[in-house]
Parts: C-alpha cells; structure tokens; sequence
C-alpha cells in the first residue's frame, strides 16, 4: 500500500495529488462525471495494492479526469487566491514540469543516450521483429502450433506481431 501511495506521489506530486483530490470531493456535486472517473479508479487500485502491487501508471486515467477541475480551479478561481495559496497552485504546476524536463529534457534534447536497464522505451520497441522471428518459426513448425509466454505484455505483443495474429496464450506459471 505505501508503494502505490508513494508511487503516486511520485508521478502526481504530492501537491498536485492534493489538490486534485481536495477539488473533486468539494466540487462532486457541481462536477459528478469528473468525480465518479478518478475516485473510484483510484479508490480500486488502492485496495488492489493491499493484495498485490499495482504499477504506477495504472491509475492514470484516472488521474487525467482530475484534472479538469483543476484546469477550472486556475481558469476561476486562481485570481482571488491569497499570496500563500498563490504560491502552493503554482507549486503544483511548475513542480511536476520542472520535474519532467529535468528527468527527459537531457535525454530528448542532447541527444544523450539513456542507460540500457533504465531505458523508458525499451519495452516498447522490437516486437515487430521479435514477431517474424515467432512467425517464421511458427511457420517451419508442423501444425497445430500454440504461441505462448509467462508474460501477459509478451504475448499481446506476439498476437499483434506475429503475421496473421494468430491466437497467443499467456500461461501463468506461478
């Protein structure tokens, strides 16, 4: 539980998860669709993370709806902020995107290369060779073939990938 809470905190910002929250309990009768599209996704993988630990970026979506409000906070209500409140709204903007050129702006821009196992994107790329390699070797295979892996990620990949889409079966092996 502490990881998905400090894992949010983390891709959200602590001030930023705040006041999201804080605006979609106070406005949920004004603003129910916003309401009812974060908190009971955030609330489900809250619970979740009691039985098992759920990646970060999961509860996204449910993040995104949250935002709205806050879009709404700034657009209305922003003006008539005391200097304090002023200073922790902006905190919540230019935290998270000073954050995010800090961590990407080096690797975008200088062209610096990203350390393999840290890598953000290498999950995301191979698969459409990765695929020929499974197809034709499904191909020499005398039928029927069954295409398989322990991994759920690795086998959605494989049946998008593989010519023809074939059915791919992600087997639990523990």
């Amino acid at each position: 539980v502490l990881e998905f809470v400090g894992g949010q905190l983390g891709v959200i910002t602590p001030v930023m998860a705040v006041l999201i929250v804080y605006l979609l309990i106070k406005r949920r009768r004004q603003d129910p669709f916003c309401f009812w599209l974060t908190i009971p996704i955030l609330a489900g993988f809250l619970l979740k993370s009691f039985q098992g630990s759920p990646q970060a970026n999961w509860p996204m979506v449910g993040w995104l709806a949250g935002l709205i409000p806050v879009a709404d906070f700034f657009m209305h209500q922003y003006r008539t902020l005391g200097s304090k409140a002023k200073h922790l709204a902006n905190a919540s903007v230019v935290i998270p995107a000073a954050a995010t050129l800090f961590l990407h702006l080096p690797f975008v821009i200088l062209n610096i290369p990203w350390p393999q196992e840290a890598n953000p994107v290498k999950k995301l790329v191979g698969w459409r060779q990765i695929g020929a390699q499974v197809g034709d070797l499904a191909a020499e295979m005398q039928p029927p073939v069954f295409i398989f892996s322990p991994h759920y990620m690795v086998a959605s990949e494989m049946a998008f990938y593989v010519e023809g889409h074939p059915r791919v079966y992600c087997v639990n092996l523990g």
